[in-house]
């Protein structure tokens, strides 16, 4: 081979290495990206988990009858009388 071919190929497997670099420096990237992902959608589960149960927690607060509306007359009286319970003589 004469000394051109000989600097050509030199120059290709330069920039071979380098593209190779570039490419091993983004698989790391990526394998970062994918670890913070997956963190990421771990917490996200757990978040709507705590939002579902705020929700139905929410829910079965606000959908109960007010004290007023069951017994028709003082409701700071009716809800006192409904927590004591049964009289006792």
């Amino acid at each position: 081979m004469d000394r051109q071919s000989e600097e050509r190929r030199a120059a290709l497997y330069s920039d071979l290495q380098r593209q190779l670099e570039r490419l091993s420096h983004n698989f790391a990237e990526l394998g970062r990206n994918v670890d913070r992902l997956r963190d990421q959608t771990e917490k996200s589960q757990r978040l709507a988990v705590l939002h579902a149960s705020m929700f139905m927690g929410a829910k079965t607060v606000l959908s109960r009858p007010t004290a007023t509306s069951s017994f028709g007359g003082d409701g700071a009286a009716a809800s006192a009388a409904a927590a004591a319970g049964p009289e006792q003589d």
